[in-house]
């Protein structure tokens, strides 16, 4: 990493910067977790893998499926979600009602 150290240092490498084309850089960079996560991705059939795509513009790049189970395999479920706020197992199907 390197450390900026006074405004004159700081002129400089801001004007370095301004010859980096930043939509082919975020395009990349959304190129490099696309690949990542298809590598990753757990795969039977290879349609969720298939599925994954990323697209980038000036402002904002975007990784992802069009898959709806996509967020259960990337988050997991159950005792299995990443975050631990998964439903507890076993679990029992309960109406509006309480049924």
């Amino acid at each position: 990493m390197q450390v900026i150290v006074g405004k004159v240092e700081l002129d400089k490498k801001l004007s370095e910067m301004q010859d980096i084309d930043l939509s082919k850089a975020l395009l990349n960079a959304c190129l490099i977790v696309e690949a990542s996560a298809k590598e990753k991705c757990p795969s039977r059939t290879g349609i969720l893998r298939e599925s994954i795509t990323s697209e980038a513009d000036e402002h904002e790049g975007r990784v992802g499926t069009n898959l709806e189970y996509g967020v259960y395999v990337h988050q997991g479920t159950g005792i299995y979600a990443t975050n631990g706020d998964g439903r507890e197992t076993p679990w029992r199907y309960q109406d509006a009602e309480g049924n």
